[in-house]
C-alpha cells in the first residue's frame, strides 16, 4: 500500500498550486524541511517551476546552491529549447514532413515556458521517411542508440543532445480502439503548425492532437512503465487551463479516454490549485488521493521507485500468460504480425529477462512488489481506458 503524503510532498504541491495558479497561501508561514523539498522536486523534475517560487524564502546558506542548481536547468531548458529550431531547418531543408511532440509543446501552455524542466527533443514523421531520417541525422553527427529501441521510436544521441525519431505513438492499444486512434492522427503531421517566438521556430501540433498524445504519453508510462512525475500532471493542468478541451470531448469518447482526461482535470484542481470545471464530473476523494499518491511514489519516469517496474506485468494483465503475450509483443512488435510464432516469442522473452534477473541486472519481484502491482492495477482500472 502507498505511504500517505509527507508533509513536504504536500509542501511541494502547494508551491506548484503557487506557481502555476497563484494559489493562495503564506508561504512565510511554513516551516520547510529545503533538503527533503529540493530531492523530491528533482525527482518530480519540477525543481525550475518551484524555484521562483520560493528564492526570496531560502534560507542565506542554501541561495547559492538553489541558484547554482536552477541555473544548471535552466541553461539546458535554452539548449533543448533551441535544438528544435535546428531540428526545424534539418527537416525543412530536406523536405521531410514532421512534428514536434510533448516537451516543447508542453512548455508553450505555461506562462513562463523555460520554467519547465525539458527532457529530449521529440519528434513524429510519417513511416515511409524513418530511414531516410534517420540518415540524415547520421549525417550531422548522430549516433543510434542500440540499447534504446521501442516500437514507436528510436533513440539518437550526439554529445550532450538526445533526440527521440518516432514513427508512431506509445501508449496506443493493440485493438480496434487503437486502429481508430491511429486513423484519427493520421493528419497529425498534415496539420501542424509553424511556431516562430523567441528566436525559436519548429512544427507542433494543433491543440487537439497534443490533446490526444499528453494522454496516450501518460498512459504509457502509467501502464506500460514506471509511472508518471509530477511534471506530466503540471503539463496537463496547465493545457486544461488554456484549452477548452470540451470541444474535443466526443472524439475522446469515442477514443475511450474522456474519463481519464476528466480524471486528471479534477486531480488537477484538487491538488494544484486549477480552477474547477463545471463539466468536469466528482470523483471521489479516495480515487483522487491514491491517484496523486502513486504518481509521487513513482516519481519523473518511475526515477524515484525502481521496485515498480518489477510489478509491470501484473498491472497490464494478471493473467499470466496474457500477461507473458502482452509484454513479448510489446518489446517484440514482430509477433504482432507473425501470431503463429508468438510462443517462441514469449520463450525468448522469458530467457531474456531470466538472464536480467540471474545476473542482478533486474531485482527479483518480492512480495511487496505483486501487492503494489495489484492496487495499481484496481487504480487504474478506473480510468476505464480506452472503454
Amino acid at each position: 500500500m502507498l505511504e500517505k503524503l509527507t508533509e513536504t510532498q504536500q509542501n511541494l504541491l502547494d508551491l506548484l498550486g503557487y506557481a502555476l495558479f497563484d494559489k493562495k497561501f503564506d508561504l512565510k508561514k511554513i516551516e520547510y524541511n529545503w533538503q527533503e523539498l529540493q530531492k523530491e522536486a528533482l525527482e518530480q523534475t519540477v525543481y525550475t517551476t518551484i524555484y521562483p517560487v520560493i528564492k526570496d524564502i531560502l534560507p542565506n546558506e542554501l541561495q547559492r546552491e538553489w541558484m547554482l542548481l536552477n541555473a544548471r536547468f535552466v541553461s539546458r531548458n535554452i539548449k533543448v529549447n533551441y535544438e528544435h529550431t535546428e531540428l526545424h531547418r534539418l527537416m525543412t531543408d530536406n523536405n521531410i514532413p514532421y512534428t514536434t511532440i510533448k516537451g516543447y509543446r508542453s512548455a508553450s501552455y505555461y506562462a513562463s515556458p523555460i520554467k519547465r524542466t525539458m527532457g529530449d527533443v521529440d519528434f513524429l514523421v510519417r513511416e515511409a521517411d524513418v530511414e531516410k531520417t534517420g540518415r540524415l541525422l547520421e549525417s550531422v553527427g548522430f549516433v543510434q542508440s542500440e540499447d534504446i529501441h521501442h516500437h514507436f521510436h528510436y533513440g539518437y544521441s550526439r554529445d550532450n543532445s538526445y533526440w527521440e525519431l518516432h514513427f508512431s505513438l506509445g501508449g496506443i492499444p493493440d485493438n480496434e480502439i487503437g486502429d481508430a486512434i491511429k486513423a484519427r492522427l493520421e493528419d497529425i503531421i498534415a496539420q501542424a503548425q509553424k511556431v516562430n517566438k523567441d528566436n525559436i521556430e519548429c512544427m507542433v501540433p494543433t491543440d487537439y492532437y497534443h490533446c490526444v498524445i499528453m494522454l496516450l504519453h501518460l498512459i504509457e508510462h502509467l501502464t506500460n512503465g514506471s509511472g508518471i512525475g509530477l511534471r506530466h500532471i503540471c503539463d496537463w493542468a496547465v493545457f486544461a487551463d488554456k484549452v477548452d478541451i470540451t470541444r474535443f470531448q466526443s472524439d475522446l469518447k469515442e477514443l475511450g479516454l474522456w474519463t481519464f482526461a476528466c480524471q486528471l482535470t479534477a486531480l488537477s484542481s484538487a491538488y494544484l490549485g486549477l480552477k474547477a470545471f463545471g463539466w468536469c464530473p466528482e470523483f471521489p476523494d479516495d480515487f483522487l488521493d491514491f491517484f496523486i499518491r502513486d504518481i509521487i511514489d513513482g516519481g519523473n519516469h518511475g526515477q524515484k521507485n525502481r521496485n515498480r517496474s518489477g510489478g509491470i506485468n501484473m498491472v497490464k494483465e494478471s493473467n499470466v500468460v496474457l500477461s507473458l503475450s502482452a509484454r513479448t509483443k510489446y518489446y517484440y512488435p514482430f509477433f504482432k504480425t507473425h501470431k503463429y510464432l508468438l510462443p517462441f516469442g514469449m520463450i525468448a522473452y522469458m530467457c531474456h529477462f531470466l538472464k536480467k534477473r540471474i545476473t542482478g541486472e533486474r531485482k527479483w519481484i518480492t512480495s511487496d512488489v505483486i501487492k503494489e502491482a495489484k492496487d495499481r492495477k484496481k487504480l487504474y482500472e478506473q480510468f476505464e481506458l480506452f472503454q
